[in-house]
């Protein structure tokens, strides 16, 4: 966690900002700027990378409220005594050397009977106190040697058969704990995109390495592996290469729109898109949007033509010299 670092900008959110709006913010961003979409240039790895830190920090309850209450720098008190002992003035002017060659002739100052008054103290605490607490650093090295590996995570995970055929991404979430400050853990609402190769089949392993739970006291992370449920006629003993999951929703087009053809805009999964519709559409036709449908399959849309409830005799007059213009037998 990084103190000096605006997650809250990063993420495009205020302070005040709920769980659940920074969970889906985040899925929105890192839909945007997964490499599998922004490409995987230096500033797309760099940015996509700091919006999964950003979410890992306030994505936890714990690690937020600690973002949020940074720690105050603490002022060290001056020292008030020496490192090494040294006689008051008074007792240096008052014969303390003539004491000192005294006991050097009777041998009682050489070095294996110095003692200072580091060591004076030292024993006289040592034995009315109990021994102080070892520092955080030595608390952190005693856990790293005693690191226990993280745990493995298992998740089912429903995938289009459109991209187990052809490969793709898809978005999973689980719960997962990672390392948060001090080697403490913390469970967080995690989002990750799953990298599926081409003909991915039913029942299939997928492991992907560090994406499971942090160790504890430091240890290594575990691994996340999914097990693959296709959506739709896609079990092993089914699936062919030529089958495809498809969704079907009508679209509804004018006279116009229909004989001139033009550009609409249709409400999709992946938020609302521009189509072109053709010159001379008629009714039944089917027009595809790719990933289109709600679980990543593709969209069909089926042309319905709207007619007026009411036309005017101009109208019916235009129309009767269309169809003497543009004579067609359609049944």
């Amino acid at each position: 966690m990084n103190y000096d670092v605006d997650y809250y900008q990063i993420l495009g959110l205020d302070k005040t900002a709920t769980a659940e709006e920074i969970k889906k913010k985040f899925r929105s961003l890192a839909r945007e700027c997964h490499p599998d979409r922004a490409g995987t240039s230096p500033e797309a790895i760099e940015r996509f990378s700091k919006i999964r830190e950003a979410y890992e920090v306030l994505g936890s309850p714990e690690l937020r409220l600690q973002y949020d209450n940074p720690p105050v720098a603490v002022k060290k008190a001056k020292t008030l005594h020496r490192k090494t002992w040294r006689p008051p003035t008074g007792m240096r002017s008052h014969g303390m050397s003539s004491t000192s060659t005294a006991r050097n002739k009777r041998g009682m100052n050489n070095e294996k009977n110095q003692i200072n008054l580091d060591d004076i103290l030292s024993v006289n605490i040592g034995a009315g106190r109990p021994k102080t607490k070892p520092s955080r650093l030595n608390q952190q090295t005693y856990r790293r040697e005693n690191a226990v590996d993280g745990e493995d995570i298992s998740i089912d995970v429903s995938i289009p058969s459109n991209i187990a055929h052809r490969g793709g991404s898809v978005m999973v979430e689980y719960k997962r704990l990672i390392r948060g400050e001090n080697l403490s853990l913390v469970q967080i609402d995690e989002i990750q995109y799953l990298r599926v190769g081409e003909n991915t089949q039913y029942g299939d392993l997928l492991r992907v390495p560090k994406l499971g739970h942090a160790g504890a006291n430091g240890g290594s992370y575990g691994d996340l592996i999914c097990r693959i449920q296709i959506a739709g006629p896609a079990h092993r003993e089914e699936t062919s290469s030529s089958q495809h999951v498809e969704s079907e929703r009508n679209i509804l087009l004018s006279i116009s729109e229909a004989v001139l053809g033009g550009r609409i805009e249709v409400e999709t999964s992946m938020g609302r898109k521009t189509i072109s519709i053709p010159p001379c559409t008629s009714s039944g036709k089917k027009l595809r949007i790719r990933n289109g449908g709600e679980k990543g399959e593709d969209l069909l849309l089926t042309v319905q033509i709207v007619i007026p409830k009411e036309l005017d005799a101009e109208s019916k007059e235009l129309i009767r010299k269309f169809a003497e213009r543009n004579p067609i037998s359609p049944r």
